[in-house]
């Protein structure tokens, strides 16, 4: 029996969470092991101090999900349900379960779609750095380095990980994703919205 465990700080059973990826890849999951376990850990676990500082600081300059203590909880799940369920292999969605967790002696992949790093400095003209975010670019560079190998969909998150993590690059993967996009409402829902349409305005937006 193959048995695969997927492991994620998303909601893998919400195909709306995360654009609908971790819906698919456990749905594809399901279609290709004998036997699939599921680790969501969508709540970072959070202390007094933390929690005071991202109220003066604001979610986005410090968010808990990033914080040592939520880490370490991560980790104490992962720990724990790899002892629970012995899966066969890991499929870790993002890095967050795998910075603090024990070196475990079976095949663990990390998946993303690109160094979290790489990411951020790529989009802060739209999105602010976190507090944080030299400290988890080392985590992560960590835990990519403790893992079997790590998936990206693009060939530049994939040149961005070999420059960052210092990893050989037989251990990085491209993996491009597929389509996501389907729809879940049903035909009456899709009449009523397509009836609610104002048809008679358009509306244009400038980027600057």
């Amino acid at each position: 029996m193959r048995h695969i465990l997927l492991v994620t700080v998303e909601k893998p059973h919400d195909s709306k969470s995360w654009s609908g990826t971790p819906y698919n890849i456990l749905k594809t999951l399901e279609s290709k092991f004998d036997k699939l376990s599921v680790l969501s850990s969508p709540v970072p676990k959070k202390n007094l101090f933390d929690s005071l500082l991202r109220i003066v600081l604001g979610r986005n300059k410090y968010p808990l999900w990033m914080t040592k203590y939520a880490l370490k909880a991560y980790a104490k799940d992962f720990d724990e349900t790899v002892r629970k369920v012995q899966p066969d292999a890991v499929l870790c969605i993002s890095s967050q379960h795998l910075v603090f967790a024990r070196k475990h002696q079976l095949p663990i992949f990390m998946l993303s779609d690109a160094p979290w790093i790489a990411y951020k400095e790529a989009y802060q003209q739209y999105e602010s750095v976190p507090l944080l975010a030299k400290q988890y670019a080392k985590y992560e560079s960590i835990a990519a380095n403790k893992v079997t190998g790590v998936i990206y969909p693009t060939p530049w998150a994939c040149e961005q990980a070999k420059q960052r993590f210092d990893i050989d690059f037989t251990k990085v993967h491209l993996l491009p994703f597929g389509a996501n996009r389907y729809c879940s409402d049903s035909d009456q829902e899709i009449i009523q919205n397509n009836n609610n349409k104002m048809l008679n305005k358009l509306n244009f937006f400038i980027h600057r």
